[in-house]
């Protein structure tokens, strides 16, 4: 019951929220012209490859993980981390400049990531108990303000550049209010117990170890839109985005079914048999979602940007390429996790990393948006398939 329970919770807060998500960045390009929207994507891309990972060290699963097992210390010690570290990113936004945004954006984008990270400690716990109601909840009420906060800042006279990071903002701002104010009587009293420094120790280095897997992970999504910037231009960056958040939609099945799931695994006593349901249910609605973006990406693009913006059917349909490995993939790499296999995992996101860096140096200069496309396609299949070879490889080893 449980895990049903969680299912709808997460499979809810998922699909309203991501609904949400997709409607405010379909409803920005026709605020802003496509040039802005790719300079806001750039930035974003930027904060979410190197704060984002930074900030959060992977400590979301290490949470998740230890309060399955019962172990309700770590709270304390990943907010003790988490916070060091949110002041120590501070010292990075000036350096982030010189790759072309502004300090205030980007300020911006550093405020709503710091505020995102505070927000998952506490879905994080609640992961543990296997209580997914709040996080529902909230994720989409986030992305509502989000979009309300958009509407109401057009009309004024700020850059238009702002209007997306401070929407943003303001939103996660409010909602980080609310999700703390409601498990403050649960949280707080863990957090004032005395400091256990050889506990503290261990969390930052498993933490460490995920978050580095994060870093890797989050280089391997971004960089396309990072390297476009750099190598081709601001418009290449908006086409590809254009196109990746219709895909990033579709994203949020394999995301709800992980997110459900995970305690599960982690326990280890049930890893097999859960392993093999989660494989099958993954790759076939992987291949339908494939199927669907494939055939209908001209109707698709017409319907979320209008005929003004429908000249990214190719890197629509190249993007859709990634569906079933991003599915399968999910499940391969937090199989990792669930495992204390965080080692394995880190070489393998180094390795995908590497190679996607490679495949955008050489493909952007010859095809733009498109390079960058299929350089996501060829990353995400090497990826999925070496972490498969790795659950495959301990599953033989040892009984699970």
């Amino acid at each position: 019951m449980a895990l049903l329970k969680n299912f709808w919770w997460q499979g809810l807060g998922q699909l309203g929220s991501r609904a949400l998500g997709l409607l405010f960045y379909l409803l920005l390009p026709r605020l802003v012209t496509l040039e802005v929207y790719g300079q806001f994507s750039f930035a974003l891309s930027l904060a979410l490859m190197v704060l984002q990972p930074t900030l959060e060290l992977g400590l979301d699963w290490v949470i998740t993980k230890w309060v399955s097992r019962g172990d309700g210390a770590v709270v304390q010690q990943a907010v003790i981390i988490r916070g060091a570290i949110a002041l120590l990113c501070l010292l990075l936004l000036p350096l982030l400049t010189l790759f072309g945004p502004s300090l205030a954006v980007l300020t911006m984008l550093y405020g709503y990531l710091v505020l995102i990270s505070a927000q998952r400690i506490g879905f994080a716990i609640q992961r543990g108990k296997e209580e997914m109601q709040l996080e529902g909840i909230a994720s989409i009420a986030q992305k509502g303000l989000a979009i309300a906060s958009l509407v109401l800042l057009a009309p004024t006279p700020l850059p238009p550049l702002w209007l997306a990071p401070l929407a943003l903002l303001i939103s996660t701002a409010l909602v980080t209010i609310g999700v703390w104010g409601v498990m403050a009587a649960k949280v707080f009293p863990l957090l004032w117990q005395p400091i256990n420094f050889s506990g503290l120790q261990a969390t930052a280095k498993e933490g460490l170890m995920l978050g580095g897997v994060s870093l890797l992970g989050m280089i391997y999504f971004r960089v396309d839109s990072v390297m476009l910037g750099v190598l081709a231009s601001d418009t290449e960056v908006g086409r590809y985005n254009l196109a990746y958040r219709l895909i990033e939609g579709a994203i949020l099945v394999p995301s709800v079914v992980m997110a459900a799931t995970f305690p599960s695994l982690a326990k280890g006593h049930q890893f097999r048999k859960l392993f093999r349901k989660i494989f099958f249910g993954l790759g076939g609605m992987g291949l339908l979602f494939t199927a669907i973006v494939v055939v209908l990406a001209p109707l698709l693009l017409l319907l979320a940007y209008g005929e003004e913006l429908q000249s990214q059917t190719q890197v629509l349909r190249w993007l859709a390429l990634t569906l079933l490995p991003i599915y399968w993939g999910h499940l391969a790499t937090q199989g990792l996790v669930a495992l204390d296999r965080q080692r394995h995992y880190l070489r393998l996101t180094l390795g995908a990393v590497l190679l996607n860096v490679g495949l955008n140096w050489w493909l952007i200069p010859l095809e733009g948006a498109e390079g960058a496309a299929i350089a996501t396609v060829i990353t995400e299949v090497v990826m999925t398939i070496s972490a498969f070879a790795g659950i495959w490889w301990i599953m033989s080893r040892k009984p699970i």
